[in-house]
């Protein structure tokens, strides 16, 4: 019998999940699959391929290319997927990829020092645009990047102080095999869990009713960054969110604010499960284990609870 070729399987596999996952992921699989598995294994068959070859593929990865943890737990993934489906149509000899171990990534602890969110929160409301808006929604209110610039005037409930996420915005590549050409994506946001309402401090309620006012907003669908039909691009936001966090020599993406959001939760007591819930999550278990950095200064706070005998 011929043996099967894998780069054949490959994309007939990923072609298989296009209609099972979001149009994010089969973007992230496809770009995944040309950029570091099929220049591998394309002409290898699939019956030559073992344990041993699979593992030492991605310690190459990790330890000669320096790939990140969870690229390598990606690209894991989509070949476990791959070998799964050739052995249930196939018939190919199972492969126990139990055997292939990656290491936990590290948590970077990234989160803004006290001083470094006094310095932006004061920043952002002494100067009312729309990206000290969404410094504030992420610093305050744990947005995403896509998210923040997925909001419409719509999604805000300034009379109950509740902002409502149902969508988000991405930059992703196009359908047309050609990497370096992208566009803008309008879609649900990451999970079922990540539909949420989010509840928001007053003193940003506020600060939004102000903004409103000082725009001229010709519909309650235009979104809230641009004030236009169509969305900021995420990555001209986190470029302009650069530009605020140098001034102050903060080294952040946007992504840290939602971390220091999580963190600064937890230490001000709020409730675990409502912190999970606003954040998107689908357990609490993420929240602690993923976005929840005590500082230490909380931790002598909390350990200092202890009275002498």
């Amino acid at each position: 019998m011929e043996k099967i070729n894998f780069l054949r399987i490959g994309k007939e596999w990923l072609e298989m999940k296009r209609f099972s996952i979001k149009y994010s992921s089969f973007v992230k699989y496809k770009k995944i699959l040309n950029t570091h598995i099929f220049p591998y294994f394309k002409n290898k068959k699939l019956e030559d391929i073992d344990e041993f070859m699979v593992a030492d593929y991605l310690f190459t990865l990790m330890k000669k290319e320096k790939l990140s943890i969870s690229l390598c737990r990606s690209i894991q993934f989509i070949l476990k997927g791959i070998f799964v489906y050739a052995e249930q149509k196939y018939h190919i000899k199972h492969l126990d990829f139990s055997f292939v171990k990656i290491p936990s990534e590290k948590s970077d602890n990234n989160i803004l020092s006290e001083s470094e969110r006094e310095k932006l929160s004061h920043y952002c409301i002494n100067t009312m645009d729309s990206t000290t808006l969404a410094v504030l929604l992420g610093l305050y209110a744990g947005v995403r990047l896509g998210e923040v610039c997925g909001l419409k005037w719509t999604d805000i409930d300034l009379d109950h102080d509740l902002i409502h996420i149902v969508r988000t915005v991405q930059r992703l590549d196009s359908e047309d095999n050609q990497s370096s050409k992208t566009k803008i994506m309008i879609m649900e946001p990451k999970s079922i869990s990540s539909k949420r309402y989010i509840a928001i401090p007053q003193f940003l309620t506020e600060y939004i009713k102000i903004y409103h006012s000082l725009l001229d907003v010709n519909e309650n669908e235009y979104y809230l960054l641009s004030n236009d039909k169509k969305p900021l691009d995420p990555r001209t936001l986190q470029r302009r969110f650069f530009n605020i966090c140098s001034k102050f020599h903060i080294k952040a993406t946007f992504h840290t604010l939602r971390h220091t959001y999580a963190t600064n939760c937890i230490e001000l007591d709020m409730d675990v499960k409502s912190v999970s819930e606003m954040l998107g999550h689908s357990n609490v278990a993420i929240t602690l284990n993923r976005y929840v950095h005590p500082s230490i200064e909380f931790k002598k706070q909390q350990i200092n609870k202890f009275q002498k005998p």
